[in-house]
């Protein structure tokens, strides 16, 4: 059965209590992929607690395509492998296969 991607209200209580919780962790680099019935919307590198504070920051700066999104943290060791010009802002495909390195799933 295929998942369905949940969308909770910007400023709904359960969603305030998620990333309450959230801000408790401290401050890193998150990487995250958006995706659509077309396929590849685009990547974004920004500086969140969590999953959905990283979301919430794309769409702070207004680089969040839409679509459905997957975040995955950077951790610290590999953090230099990412270049600054290529932190918070929208990143197209080609720029995140050679600049980052990314596969697609699969590959």
């Amino acid at each position: 059965m295929p998942r369905k991607a949940i969308t909770l209200p910007r400023h709904s209580g359960r969603m305030q209590k998620i990333i309450a919780k959230e801000k408790k962790k401290p401050l890193g680099w998150f990487y995250l992929s958006f995706a659509g019935k077309s396929g590849f919307l685009g990547g974004v590198i920004v500086e969140a607690h969590g999953v959905v504070t990283a979301t919430r920051r794309a769409s702070d700066l207004n680089i969040n395509p839409g679509g459905e999104v997957m975040c995955c943290p950077i951790p610290e060791d590999k953090l230099h492998m990412v270049p600054e010009d290529l932190r918070n802002r929208l990143l197209s495909e080609r720029e995140v296969r050679d600049r980052l390195e990314g596969r697609r799933v699969g590959e």
